[in-house]
């Protein structure tokens, strides 16, 4: 529509329902996921069918792990559907989460801890640590993160959840290299 939503809806039509901060977006199957960062949801966007509605996510602002409609995320910026489930980036939790694309998928938290909890740590699942991410790609095994606070890129292996830093030294750079 052009407009902001200023409250949550159930979807609809997808060319009259007001959208609120739309991300990123990520096509399977002919369903388009889409990270809707001003709803702290997942959304997913029959293309066939024209229509969109939540796909995880209350509304609330947090991070609790459930049922994909329980389920509570902290503006989701990333999102890529990999081996059948939805990897995304919660940029509030400084986290980064998986939802099964089934209808009763849970999500489930594989790096993060809280509502603004951050930092640069490499670890193993909870005990690394990211600084406001806003991105990612998975590619067979890996999940790549743009850990945008911490001028690095990321990557986690999906099996062991170990995250390591695979570019960027953690200081800003200018035009003429790093400072």
């Amino acid at each position: 529509t052009g407009e902001q939503s200023l409250y949550r809806h159930k979807g609809g039509d997808a060319l009259k329902v007001p959208l609120n901060s739309p991300y990123d977006l990520s096509l399977h199957d002919g369903v388009l996921y889409i990270a809707m960062a001003g709803f702290h949801q997942l959304w997913s966007m029959d293309v066939a069918a024209a229509t969109v509605a939540p796909f995880a996510g209350d509304g609330g602002e947090d991070i609790v792990d459930g049922l994909k409609p329980q389920a509570r995320l902290a503006q989701p910026y990333g999102v890529e559907v990999s081996n059948n489930a939805v990897f995304f980036i919660d940029s509030e939790t400084s986290s980064v989460r998986v939802a099964a694309i089934t209808e009763e998928g849970r999500v489930v938290t594989l790096v993060g801890t809280g509502l603004f909890d951050f930092g640069d740590h490499n670890g193993v699942g909870k005990e690394a640590l990211l600084q406001h991410p806003q991105g990612l790609a998975v590619q067979d095994d890996t999940v790549y993160i743009a850990d945008s606070y911490n001028n690095k890129v990321k990557s986690m292996t999906i099996g062991s959840l170990q995250v390591t830093t695979v570019a960027g030294s953690g200081k800003q750079g200018t035009a003429d290299g790093a400072v």
